[in-house]
């Protein structure tokens, strides 16, 4: 497997993908994945992003079950049933906003109105109506057991978001932002004291630099200049892995990293991923006067794909998606990949010339239950799914149209 690398347009995009795919497979094979921005996957850092960048004007009632989604938020406040919150949420209409307005009868929607249904619903069963302060409401009597112990811890997690998102509402220097930060952690994300973690020592050497006392750390900024700054140090950080480590190697397609393998993969080649394109900036003054020497991406890229044909040793395989999701329609691949398939039929001889195009090229169907995949056609799915194996296919029965005949009928008859 370590002679296997795949290489990708954006490892970022593919990384949740391949994950997804390697780690529920019927054959485990082990894999590396390099280049990958230390915010993807389902860690510290994926979890702080996210509560960072709720809006407190909105607080959608999707965003923040999306959150329990993370590992590290369940964990930190012991939560497992995670349908079961999401059908109490639904019965008790939460859809936005923290508190809401009676003005506009946004109250009856938010999170406040609808967790008071939910909790008075636990504790007082079978009352039609109650009055809590200005609020008459319906207790949501719907839950109990288990059930009711998870809505408990929910809405205690609830209660700790409320009050991190309602702090940032004052400006602050940039020292007392990180005094912020660190608490968020502790109280939403992870408790330091309970285990050991090393993105947890990672995210706190980043704190430290934000932290360095120079002649602008006593300015007060607010919450959206500072998480714009930190967000942005963090996606331009990548993991320190090993490339060509463990398995199967994924990585981001990288000039001058023309390593050989026996298996060389590139996917993405798409038409409009790849050569990529430069975004020219109206204010950069070296777009204006160019020079010998100067960057381009997309000839770096052509001189990428010939450095990547080099060093495959056996074999070479290219995918792009070549028809629409929608209507099916054609899609082309990448220039490049036209390229090379011309090149090929050019240097070939012979009646097969003609056919040589459709000989390099394979298509697959959108699903993977197509019937393409088990009707001896060639085509695999490597998944180890047979549920539609013995499955008969059944044609469409055409039927003639039938005319239907009206009788004409005058309005001054009726």
């Amino acid at each position: 497997a370590r002679d296997v690398v795949v290489m990708v347009s954006n490892i970022d995009e593919y990384a949740p993908y391949i994950r997804a795919v390697f780690d529920n497979a019927p054959y485990r094979f082990p894999y590396t994945i390099a280049d990958e921005s230390i915010v993807t996957g389902n860690n510290i850092f994926n979890a702080i992003e996210s509560i960072l960048s709720l809006q407190a004007d909105s607080f959608k009632a999707e965003e923040i079950l999306e959150l329990l989604e993370l590992k590290y938020i369940r964990e930190r406040f012991f939560i497992t049933d995670i349908a079961a919150i999401r059908h109490a949420v639904d019965a008790a209409n939460i859809r936005f906003g923290l508190a809401g307005e009676k003005v506009n009868d946004t109250r009856l929607v938010s999170w406040e109105y609808g967790l008071q249904r939910i909790m008075y619903g636990i504790c007082i069963s079978g009352e039609p109506l109650l009055q809590s302060g200005n609020d008459t409401l319906i207790p949501l009597d719907t839950t109990e057991g288990n059930d009711a112990g998870e809505l408990i811890r929910f809405w205690h997690f609830m209660q700790v978001l409320q009050s991190t998102v309602l702090q940032r509402n004052q400006p602050r220097t940039i020292a007392n932002w990180v005094a912020y930060l660190q608490e968020l952690i502790e109280n939403l994300v992870f408790q330091s004291v309970e285990r050991e973690e090393e993105d947890y020592h990672l995210l706190v050497n980043y704190l430290e630099k934000i932290n360095v006392p120079d002649e602008v750390s006593d300015s007060v900024i607010s919450f959206e200049v500072f998480r714009l700054s930190f967000l942005e140090m963090l996606h331009a950080d990548k993991r320190s892995q090993v490339f060509a480590g463990v398995g199967i190697t994924f990585c981001s397609l990288i000039p001058m990293r023309s390593i050989p393998f026996k298996v060389v993969a590139m996917l993405g080649m798409n038409f409009d991923t790849f050569p990529r394109r430069e975004s020219k900036l109206s204010f950069n003054l070296l777009e204006k006067n160019k020079r010998k020497g100067d960057r381009n991406v997309k000839d770096n890229d052509k001189h990428l794909f010939l450095e990547t044909i080099l060093s495959a040793e056996k074999y070479f395989y290219l995918s792009y998606i070549g028809r629409s999701a929608k209507d099916a329609a054609h899609i082309p691949p990448s220039s490049l990949v036209d390229e090379l398939i011309a090149y090929i039929v050019q240097g070939v001889q012979g009646e097969v010339t003609g056919k040589l195009t459709a000989m390099l090229t394979t298509a697959h169907p959108l699903h993977g239950f197509s019937q393409q995949y088990f009707n001896g056609s060639g085509l695999s799915s490597y998944l180890g799914d047979d549920r539609y194996k013995n499955t008969e296919y059944i044609p469409a029965i055409e039927k003639e149209a039938v005319v239907l005949a009206f009788d004409e009928v005058m309005l001054k008859d009726l």
